[in-house]
């Protein structure tokens, strides 16, 4: 299960008592840790060219906690979010778009990338991933041009 209850590719796994007890952020994170044990194919594939600053020289998380959710890859210094969209999330188009709707608020930017171009053709999801990067990030709620 994602950390909202939803589903994921990974198949899911059982909330056990010891996480209910534990602060959130202690639970987000240990949940985190068991997708990053648990990547998909895509991920793995993804990662392997993301790690180590080998996309531009951007450096790149993955599974990492922002708020109440987990995000596939983040790049902090160009606040860009990448998710892989495999199956499962064409049957959960309203919880993405209010995932993607709290995470923009923040001032991130999201990509999705569809899993079958991650497998398919890894050049031309980096290509995405790279022009993402070079593109100025959003101002966060209550920030802009004020006057």
């Amino acid at each position: 299960m994602d950390v909202e209850g939803i589903p994921s590719e990974r198949g899911g796994h059982a909330v056990s008592d010891d996480q209910i007890t534990q602060p959130h952020h202690l639970w987000l994170r240990e949940a985190a840790r068991d997708q990053r044990r648990r990547a998909t194919p895509t991920e793995q594939k993804l990662w392997a060219v993301l790690r180590g600053r080998q996309v531009g020289g951007w450096r790149f998380r993955r599974q990492h906690p922002i708020g109440p959710y987990i995000v596939d890859f983040l790049c902090a210094e160009a606040r860009l979010i990448v998710e892989i969209d495999g199956v499962i999330h064409e049957h959960q188009r309203e919880y993405d778009a209010e995932r993607d709707n709290y995470l923009e608020q923040l001032g991130y930017r999201i990509v999705r990338v569809p899993a079958d171009v991650v497998a398919r053709d890894l050049p031309r999801a980096l290509d995405v991933i790279r022009t993402a990067c070079q593109t100025p990030p959003l101002p966060c709620a209550g920030e802009g041009g004020g006057g």
